[in-house]
């Protein structure tokens, strides 16, 4: 068995430890409290060392062995909370199935604004705790007395969402690349000193983002933004079409091994 479970990581937590002495009576808020310190000391590590985005894998596609359906391979994402969004199989989406059970009026305004007579839509990947298996326990409120089930495990999972952009192409979201650092001219870049300067001020400044304190954000991690072939009268999905994806709008999270191997390419340097 496998249902939603509230994360205490989304509420906003405070870096307090259970402090422990003998004699002390211990109780589920304690151990809860226990998890939840080192889970929010690690996600706000890396998120303010990392960033959110993609770390590994959790490459979109089209599957190669069914038309349109729309395959996110197996990877792993830090979300803006510095938690980790772990696909350890591959996920399937069925396009037509998907299509068939939206809203026609967010469809056809998706439709007129694209510009390319396509449903443009957002697939995001976000952290999703699942509570699985069932043991009996004392139980509580309205459950006190009797024969009492709560869940065994929590699963740290993930779940997906495809959200329709209804915007015109100039208005639609994307990432900050940079997540708050100002951005590069190319046809005039900062000197050395400029650029030692602006991480500064962002330093300062702009670094300590209260939305990762408080869970407040939206802290799903953007993939990829798909083009879904369609008709318009009526609006259906076409399976004669092809689907596109841009997986420019995606951020990547790197690890230190990749930026050097970067930096070094970008100088043409092997050593």
């Amino acid at each position: 068995m496998a249902s939603n479970y509230p994360d205490p990581m989304e509420a906003g937590i405070r870096p307090e430890r259970v402090n422990y002495e003998n004699g002390v009576l211990l109780d589920e808020n304690d151990f809860k409290d226990e998890q939840t310190y080192f889970r929010g000391r690690l996600g706000r590590a890396l998120a303010f060392l990392h960033g959110s985005g993609t770390v590994a894998g959790l490459e979109v596609a089209e599957s190669l062995t069914q038309a349109h359906v729309i395959v996110v391979n197996a990877g792993l994402a830090l979300d803006p909370l510095g938690r980790m969004s772990e696909l350890p199989v591959p996920y399937c989406i069925r396009a037509p199935e998907w299509f068939a059970a939206q809203n026609q009026q967010d469809l056809a305004e998706s439709f007129a604004n694209s510009g390319i007579d396509r449903v443009i839509v957002d697939l995001f990947i976000r952290f999703n705790v699942c509570g699985r298996g069932m043991t009996p326990y004392l139980g509580g409120g309205n459950t006190e007395g009797t024969d009492a089930f709560t869940y065994n495990r929590l699963l740290d999972g993930v779940a997906f969402e495809m959200e329709i952009r209804t915007e015109l192409p100039p208005d639609r979201p994307t990432p900050d690349p940079f997540q708050g650092l100002p951005a590069i001219d190319p046809t005039d870049p900062p000197s050395p000193a400029e650029a030692l300067a602006a991480i500064k001020n962002h330093k300062y400044t702009r670094a300590w983002d209260e939305d990762k304190l408080s869970g407040t954000s939206d802290n799903r991690v953007l993939l990829s933004r798909i083009q879904l072939p369609c008709t318009e009268s009526p609006m259906t999905y076409d399976t004669n079409g092809s689907i596109v994806f841009n997986d420019s709008v995606r951020l990547l999270s790197f690890t230190s091994i990749e930026l050097f191997w970067l930096i070094n390419a970008m100088r043409g340097d092997q050593s």
